[in-house]
């Protein structure tokens, strides 16, 4: 019998614990498993606790820290992370939530980013 890995607890922490553990409950509530995202999700909750967030605030500076590709990380697997981070900031907004994160400044860094790492091949 193959044994299974035991679920890893991603609770998250920190002022975004409520939105977030919300945000998961939503997307269970709509029939998605959201086992990966949790994840995504956790870890963003941990770096929220390096930047001092006021009540119901994302900052752009945390989201910039996040949303950056990492060295080595598959373009798909940083596209899934930004999109969750996006998707959970206009969730979040729609529950009061001052989300400073400036649409088209985030694809540009994005993209800015993919264009620099296409030049320097």
């Amino acid at each position: 019998m193959l044994s299974r890995k035991p679920k890893l607890d991603y609770a998250p922490i920190g002022i975004l614990s409520d939105i977030i553990t919300q945000y998961i409950n939503y997307k269970r509530s709509l029939g998605f498993r959201y086992g990966i995202k949790e994840g995504i999700l956790f870890r963003f909750s941990l770096l929220s606790k390096d930047y001092e967030l006021m009540k119901k605030e994302i900052s752009l500076e945390l989201l910039y820290a996040r949303c950056m590709r990492k060295i080595g990380e598959k373009p798909s697997t940083h596209q899934s992370r930004v999109n969750t981070i996006l998707q959970f900031c206009r969730y979040a907004e729609s529950y009061g939530f001052k989300v400073d994160y400036r649409k088209r400044t985030i694809k540009d860094v994005l993209y800015n980013y993919r264009d620099i790492g296409m030049i320097s091949l």
